[in-house]
């Protein structure tokens, strides 16, 4: 399984050198943070700084590029990755195959994995909701703050917004703007 990929059978375990340092091995790597993971692995192991990754032969991302990598910043396009790990030491083809297939199940999972869900959201004001002034407040002061939100009430654009999010839901891309005045109910149209 492991001839000539870069890596070696060891009982009871497989493991990934590069270079003669272990590393993750790219059938581990599920997520974006397992693909940082084993980027860090092999940042570290082979220790080659990002201004030698970003000079080496074909590799076209600068050395911060390669920073946020590594660092789980931001995440590469296998395009601008391949040439990266081939300055890494791994340039066998079944290798890489191994490597952009991890890169694709990192990205297919990041795609499919939901945001935190509007409805776990207890507090409005933690979305930064304004809050709602009352004309008077119990002591006969004007101007006092209400402690809740009134119900909301659905106006005609909440149907064109739950369109756009439908749409979402059913992998098809779009984008809804929402204008008015302060206060007008922007954020709890969401």
């Amino acid at each position: 399984m492991c001839a000539g990929l870069g890596c070696r059978t060891v009982p009871n375990t497989v493991r990934w050198y590069v270079r003669g340092v272990v590393v993750i091995d790219p059938h581990e790597v599920r997520t974006r943070e397992d693909l940082q993971r084993a980027l860090h692995s092999l940042y570290v192991g082979v220790a080659v700084s990002y201004h030698k990754l970003a000079a080496a032969a074909g590799v076209t991302a600068a050395p911060n590029t390669i920073h946020g990598w590594v660092q789980g910043i931001t995440f590469p396009r296998w395009v601008n990755l391949d040439p990266v790990l081939r300055a890494w030491g791994i340039s066998e083809p079944g290798a890489l195959r191994m490597w952009k297939d991890a890169h694709t199940r990192a990205s297919d999972e990041f795609r499919h994995r939901p945001g935190v869900s509007l409805s776990e959201i207890l507090d409005p004001f933690a979305l930064e909701v304004h809050e709602t002034i009352t004309a008077s407040s119990a002591e006969g002061r004007g101007g006092g703050k209400a402690e809740m939100l009134p119900p909301y009430i659905a106006r005609a654009h909440d149907d064109l917004l739950a369109g756009v999010v439908e749409r979402a839901l059913d992998g098809c891309s779009g984008i809804a703007v929402m204008l008015g005045d302060s206060s007008t109910g922007k954020t709890r149209a969401l």
